[in-house]
């Protein structure tokens, strides 16, 4: 057996230590590895998020700028209306006949168009809006079960403290108006008039 020994240089016993050893080491490895790819992934999908969050801020910013200029540009035509008539009176006080005909053949009317296009353009960008939202919740609720029914997520909620706080703010944050906040907590839908 001594020869055996000398032959090979190591005993069973070092030869056993050694693999196991090396077994232990290379399983180490693999956890690290893992680890580090979990918390790759959670940051991906907190990108994501974050990625779709500030798109809807974008799309909400966009909302209020072209709904204020188009109310603007209305307001702008009734006003450059009112203007032109007040201008005409003054030029043809003296005149009530020239006058009368003017404001005949000059319907004061603001254009339908205008007004249509105005309906139409608030129904556009709140569509917008409400799709970016739609994708937010949707890639929240993603996030949401990753971490709380995968492996990997529960490593990265133990290992790397995920979600972020930015994060999970992001995921609780739903747009939504007062009206619908107080119907979902009361569970009372108060029929409103619309129109005040």
């Amino acid at each position: 057996m001594q020869q055996q020994q000398t032959k090979t240089g190591m005993s069973l016993g070092i030869k056993l230590f050694l693999a196991s050893f090396i077994a232990i080491f290379i399983t180490l490895i693999f956890l690290v590895i893992f680890a580090i790819t979990v918390k790759f992934q959670a940051e991906k999908i907190e990108n994501q998020l974050e990625a779709s969050y500030q798109n809807m801020q974008n799309v909400y910013s966009s909302v209020e700028k072209i709904l204020t200029s188009s109310g603007i540009t209305v307001k702008n035509f009734g006003e450059t209306k009112i203007n032109a008539i007040k201008e005409y009176v003054k030029q043809h006080a003296n005149n009530p006949e020239l006058m009368m005909k003017w404001v005949q053949e000059n319907p004061q009317q603001i254009d339908s168009k205008i007004w249509e296009n105005f309906q139409k353009q608030i129904e556009i960008q709140y569509t917008k809006f409400e799709m970016e939202q739609k994708n937010k919740i949707s890639i929240s609720q993603a996030y949401k079960d990753f971490l709380e029914t995968s492996i990997k997520g529960q490593v990265a909620q133990i290992i790397w403290s995920f979600p972020s706080k930015e994060a999970q703010k992001m995921m609780e944050q739903v747009i939504q108006t007062e009206n619908t906040k107080d119907v979902f907590s009361t569970g009372i839908d108060k029929v409103r008039n619309v129109l005040e």
